[in-house]
């Protein structure tokens, strides 16, 4: 019979414990993740918390997940929004919101630089939701 090889078990719920054991190489053998305790329920992470006196970016945003995330940021406080995208763009109607166009391609540095300078309002975040289908 032989001898079990050296080991080191992490229940499922410390498996980020593992991990930085594995990284800081702290380990002779092997790393075993166990399952034998169900693990710990974990709350649902808190939604941000948004600047309503920031500006938040959105590329793509007059359709699909630009739309929603107008949507989105309007529910959580946020009062002004930019939209970018590289044709002429109408803003959706939100009647809780300042929103404000601007005709750039978010790929162009310059540009995107001159977008965020001419803003009423500090950036405060991006979602970066443009997309091209060319099926």
């Amino acid at each position: 019979m032989y001898p079990a090889l050296p080991h080191r078990t992490f229940p499922v719920d410390r498996i980020s414990d593992a991990f930085g054991v594995l990284r800081h190489s702290r380990h002779i053998g092997k790393i075993v993740i166990t399952f034998e305790e169900a693990p710990q329920a974990v709350a649902e992470p808190r939604p941000p918390a948004l600047d309503p006196d920031g500006t938040y970016l959105i590329t793509g945003g007059t359709s699909g997940l630009g739309a929603a995330t107008v949507d989105w940021l309007a529910a959580r406080g946020a009062k002004h929004i930019a939209l970018v995208g590289r044709g002429a763009l109408v803003a959706p109607d939100h009647p809780s919101v300042t929103i404000t166009t601007y005709a750039a391609d978010v790929s162009d540095e310059s540009a995107m630089r001159q977008v965020i300078a001419d803003m009423d309002h500090p950036l405060r975040g991006v979602v970066h939701a443009a997309n091209l289908l060319a099926d």
